[in-house]
């Protein structure tokens, strides 16, 4: 998770200080990570396609950040 992360930013590490949270919540589980993919976008662009509650556990609220993990998510299988 935390290589996963780092990779999402090129290696800036700029998501590497929600690793706790999602340690905390998601217990470091990709499949936990995927779920949050929704079958219907509740808005438009990727963000729309997460579910915002993923990322109100994460105390997640710089849009650059949520842009950068929803792109990450999409991309998981």
């Amino acid at each position: 998770m935390w290589d996963w992360l780092l990779s999402l930013d090129k290696g800036k590490g700029g998501l590497l200080q929600y690793f706790p949270r999602i340690q905390m919540e998601f217990d470091c589980e990709f499949a936990q990570i995927a779920a949050s993919r929704l079958p219907q976008p509740v808005s438009d662009g990727v963000l729309g396609m997460v579910q915002p509650q993923l990322f109100e556990a994460l105390h997640m609220t710089r849009t650059g950040h949520k842009l950068l993990l929803a792109k990450g998510i999409m991309g998981l299988p």
